[in-house]
């Protein structure tokens, strides 16, 4: 089942899948920082960019539950830190953002307006998340392990507009 979160209902489509998406309103006290200088760096990527997908290589995982962010989030993350920042200048085309690993992984997206985001198994045990009107700016992802105490095992995170 495909789990995919912001907290204002909204529908989303993506690779002939249909998935509900929820928001939760911006900057509490108890949320991951992302405001923190990314572990695997910040990527400056346009309309258009290419190669499409881009990918970056991460570490999943981390010592804190994403339950503590919301109660219907799961799995564990680096609350310290995102692992990748991307500035998105948008022009036109869906954005997805996803993560792949040999291990069931989760994802957890805060985007330009303030709004987090997460999936759970959008792929078989691969989060993503598909953005079909994406705004400019600045979008810190973390990518967590579904089971917590799992170590911190190697995962891709990419961005397509395809």
């Amino acid at each position: 089942m495909s789990i995919l979160r912001p907290l204002r209902a909204v529908a989303l489509l993506g690779a002939g899948l249909a998935v509900c998406a929820t928001t939760v309103s911006p900057a509490t006290a108890a949320e991951p920082n992302w405001q923190a200088q990314p572990t695997y760096g910040t990527y400056n990527l346009g309309a258009g960019f290419s190669p499409d997908p881009y990918q970056v290589s991460v570490a999943a995982g981390g010592n804190t539950s994403a339950t503590n962010l919301r109660g219907d989030m799961s799995g564990c993350i680096n609350w310290g830190a995102p692992d990748v920042d991307l500035n998105y200048s948008a022009g036109g085309y869906p954005l997805t953002i996803g993560a792949q690993s040999g291990i069931d992984t989760v994802l957890i997206v805060y985007d330009p307006n303030g709004n987090w985001w997460f999936n759970d198994d959008a792929h078989g045990s691969n989060p993503a998340i598909r953005l079909n009107n994406p705004p400019n700016g600045n979008y810190n992802v973390w990518v967590g392990t579904y089971q917590c105490g799992v170590g911190t095992p190697g995962a891709t995170v990419y961005f397509t507009e395809r």
